[in-house]
């Protein structure tokens, strides 16, 4: 059984025997998410995960309600580096059709398109304190469409992997 309300990931963690408990912790970030409840805080610690597609899993097919809002954050300030090696059409974080959902305190890297994109009438998401870069060939830094009421609070978009679009860091 999985312990709510905060869940814990690790490198060192296990999806199917742990419970997600600060001693007992799970393995990957989307296996956390799909545990999740509205009102759930997921805690990552320091270390390089080589995931994607982030928050398309989050609490079945919502995310988080209105006053319980799902939130994903690195232990460590930057600590904890979401990685998708460059995985064909992968997004880091990707909202679809998702609510009430904040995302704090992670690098992102090495998409195979977006590195953040929330759509399709997505709502009500915060993207906080995170370090994004290398995006793949054809995709964005950060993408929205179809999407309303996103928060983006002291993020820095660095580059992508196109040498034309490297820029020095753009704090949002």
């Amino acid at each position: 059984n999985i312990v709510h309300p905060t869940i814990y990931v690790s490198n060192d963690g296990d999806n199917l025997i742990n419970n997600g408990s600060e001693n007992s912790p799970l393995r990957t970030i989307v296996y956390a998410l799909q545990q999740a409840e509205p009102g759930d805080t997921i805690i990552v610690k320091p270390g390089i995960y080589y995931e994607y597609n982030i928050g398309s899993y989050a609490a079945g097919n919502e995310g988080g309600e209105e006053n319980a809002w799902i939130t994903v954050r690195s232990e460590v300030p930057y600590g904890a580096i979401i990685d998708a090696l460059g995985t064909t059409d992968s997004e880091i974080i990707r909202c679809y059709e998702k609510d009430y959902m904040i995302f704090d305190g992670f690098e992102v890297r090495n998409s195979g398109l977006n590195v953040i994109h929330a759509d399709n009438n997505s709502h009500d998401i915060i993207f906080r304190n995170i370090l994004e870069h290398d995006a793949g060939p054809n995709g964005d830094v950060m993408k929205f469409n179809q999407y309303f009421k996103k928060t983006v609070e002291n993020c820095c978009l660095l580059y992508t992997s196109d040498a034309a679009d490297e820029l020095p860091c753009l704090a949002l």
